[in-house]
């Protein structure tokens, strides 16, 4: 593995660079004469870069190039970013972004604000099946009810095409949280979230189609060829999920350079199934599965912020989380059903160090991972190291 593997991959043929003059020409030709243009890279280590059982470690290498421009009220926004695995090229991925926002303010305690943006991942042949785009539209109405009160609702749509139809969804999110200001320096925040996720055409893959994904799942993507791919849920499961979250955050600035913040978060699956038999679970990596409708149960955690000599901010923080997923079988290491759902118990340990320069920032964190579950597959421990620098350059005139 070289110092740079992503530079050093350039000269190798990979069919996602054929959309990098294309990403190039989105992000630089209006960046060249006004806006801000952002440019980062990050490296990831990880000895369980699939978070499972097999313990595969890998390295990632991230490029990521940016640009935002302000027409008040609106502003343009586009992005390209490309992430390469050394030890696992085949599930390294290329992603384009490009959207539009909108703010207007009705008065001096009330604005809305809204965005609208499409999004293409492309993965390479092998894991092509995960390639898709996007559509995402976000809502925001916040207003100040007083000088220490804050009411937001946001409505979030988010429509996905995969280039395995199996994954298609359309899922619709709204969020009320209230926030409120106290002169001790503390912080309190209620959030509510109702949100609905459908599965657009989960069960039309003929069963060769779904003998292939399975085949891909146990090649490595999940359940690393050590058991048996995991089988599509019939028709008579159901195809939407629907769940409600609710979650509680207090924060306290201990003095002028350290704070501290608590947070309890519940959720509950209301209605449905995921419709897959298993969740596949990695590292970095984009997982149509595995998401905020895919499981129930609670998470608490917290996080000591402090800004130690020359100004480097220092992050120390722990979460717990009890998790099960409906409809997803736990199965023992051969791959036969133990007729009981999944359920993780999982420990996270994280800290963080980042210095801000004028036009640049530095940073660099390390996360330790415990996850216990009935399925003894994803029953594992990981560590996880990342560091990265960030620019950020303004062209041309600023309004």
């Amino acid at each position: 593995m070289t110092l740079f593997p992503l530079l050093d991959y350039a000269g190798n043929t990979m069919s996602t660079w054929k959309y990098l003059p294309a990403a190039l020409f989105i992000i630089l030709a209006p960046g060249l004469t006004a806006g801000t243009l952002s440019l980062a890279f990050y490296q990831h280590a990880a000895d369980n870069i699939f978070q499972n059982r097999s313990a595969v470690s890998d390295g990632i290498s991230a490029l990521s190039l940016s640009w935002d421009k302000e027409f008040s009220p609106f502003s343009l926004f586009a992005g390209a970013d490309y992430s390469y695995l050394s030890r696992n090229p085949s599930l390294s991925f290329f992603n384009l972004d490009l959207g539009a926002d909108y703010l207007h303010a009705f008065n001096k305690k009330t604005a809305f604000h809204a965005s609208l943006s499409g999004t293409g991942i492309f993965f390479r042949e092998d894991a092509e099946d995960y390639n898709h785009a996007s559509l995402l539209f976000n809502s925001t109405l916040k207003t100040y009810l007083n000088d220490a009160s804050i009411l937001r609702a946001n409505y979030r749509l988010e429509y996905r095409k995969y280039g395995y139809s199996l994954f298609d969804f359309l899922s619709h999110a709204l969020t009320l949280s209230f926030d409120r200001f106290f002169r001790t320096k503390t912080t309190l925040k209620c959030e509510l979230v109702w949100g609905n996720k459908d599965f657009l055409h989960p069960f039309e893959a003929s069963a060769a189609e779904a003998d292939a994904a399975g085949y891909q799942y146990g090649k490595g993507r999940g359940r690393g060829g050590t058991r048996p791919a995991p089988a599509w849920r019939s028709q008579s499961q159901g195809r939407s999920l629907r769940m409600v979250s609710l979650s509680l955050l207090a924060a306290q600035n201990l003095w002028d350079r350290a704070g501290v913040n608590i947070l309890f978060q519940r959720q509950w699956t209301i209605s449905g199934e995921n419709p897959f038999a298993s969740i596949e679970e990695f590292y970095m990596i984009e997982n149509p599965t595995y998401d905020a409708f895919s499981w129930e149960g609670w998470a608490a955690g917290s996080n000591l912020t402090l800004e130690i000599p020359w100004d480097i901010e220092w992050k120390v923080g722990y979460n717990y989380s009890e998790r099960s997923f409906p409809g997803i079988e736990s199965l023992n290491l051969d791959g036969t059903s133990l007729g009981v759902v999944r359920n993780d118990k999982r420990h996270r340990w994280e800290t963080r160090l980042e210095k801000n320069f004028p036009g640049f920032s530095l940073f660099i964190s390390f996360s330790r991972i415990r996850n216990a579950s009935t399925d003894l597959f994803f029953d594992w421990d990981g560590r996880f190291l990342q560091a990265g620098i960030a620019w950020s350059l303004t062209l041309g005139e600023k309004r």
